[in-house]
């Protein structure tokens, strides 16, 4: 099946050419130009902008792989019913590694298998300063919040609430 395209690009690209009232299928490819994904939306930038922005809720760590890993993005532009019959016809003719019809997972191929990228850089505080700042806070702070590590229990707390990849050297 020879498929021409309406737009070829690569996700750098992408929000240039692409305008918000395009829709229909879309297939994703790797670096070597090898089809990894095909879906459609009825708007191709907000189904695909939030993936390279990285900025969206993804559910397993192979679908996160796959648009950290995609490169380039080739469109078809439909409507919304023959896009609906035709991302099936696609996904059974070219069988694309990460379409789960009939196979339940994505099956990302081991050469695109990078790590991912660490959104959350960790912190790392030495005890030395950890227990310095929380002296300086417990010393400006004891008439307020009463004697002892009241406030700085309460600081270490929050520190370890919001902050759980904050780890201190020991």
């Amino acid at each position: 099946m020879e498929l021409k395209f309406d737009i070829e690009t690569n996700r750098d690209n992408f929000k240039k050419i692409v305008t918000p009232d395009m829709g229909g299928v879309y297939f994703l490819y790797d670096e070597d130009v090898q089809l990894l994904y095909i879906g459609r939306a009825v708007n191709f930038r907000i189904r695909i902008d939030p993936y390279i922005a990285g900025c969206c809720a993804i559910e397993t760590k192979e679908t996160r792989r796959l648009f950290n890993t995609f490169q380039y993005i080739k469109l078809l532009f439909l409507d919304a019913a023959e896009a609906n019959t035709q991302e099936i016809v696609f996904i059974k003719h070219f069988l694309p590694p990460c379409n789960t019809i009939g196979t339940g997972r994505c099956r990302l191929p081991d050469r695109c298998r990078k790590k991912e990228p660490n959104v959350m850089k960790q912190i790392r505080i030495p005890k030395s300063t950890f227990n310095e700042i929380t002296e300086l806070i417990n010393k400006s702070n004891e008439e307020r919040y009463g004697m002892g590590n009241s406030f700085t229990s309460f600081v270490r707390d929050a520190i370890n609430y919001y902050l759980p990849f904050a780890q201190q050297n020991k």
